[in-house]
């Protein structure tokens, strides 16, 4: 479970940081974080239904594992964007679905943690 906290309260970033740590774990990702500016360009990332997509091109997880490209889990809290998780993951890494699925529940959690206050504030860990 991810506890709960404002983004303006010093919770934030800890709830921002938990989910990092559980995604980490969940997909064997080298490194995760969230962040709140988009991507720098178009790269692969995972959507609600747990597919895994780079662009127009859905990304044949099941024979070819997670790219090994940053990989974006988007943040969202009533129709409002408050950043998204960078996963970044051996080439070729596996996972099945339900694992793919149990991410974005992860990022919904934190959404909703982190959305409950008035105004989000810049988060960023790395």
């Amino acid at each position: 479970m991810v506890p709960s906290a404002t983004p303006s309260d010093p919770g934030g970033p800890l709830v921002a940081a938990v989910v990092a740590d559980e995604l980490r774990s969940l997909l064997g990702l080298r490194e995760c974080w969230f962040d709140t500016s988009r991507p720098p360009r178009p790269g692969p990332s995972i959507d609600r239904n747990g597919n895994v997509s780079w662009g127009r091109i859905w990304w044949g997880v099941d024979t070819l594992g997670l790219p090994g490209n940053e990989i974006s889990i988007e943040v969202e809290h009533d129709v409002r964007r408050l950043g998204r998780y960078v996963l970044v993951a051996e080439a070729g890494t596996k996972v099945r679905r339900d694992q793919l699925l149990a991410a974005v529940t992860l990022a919904d959690q934190a959404g909703a943690a982190l959305g409950a206050g008035p105004t989000p504030v810049a988060l960023a860990h790395r």
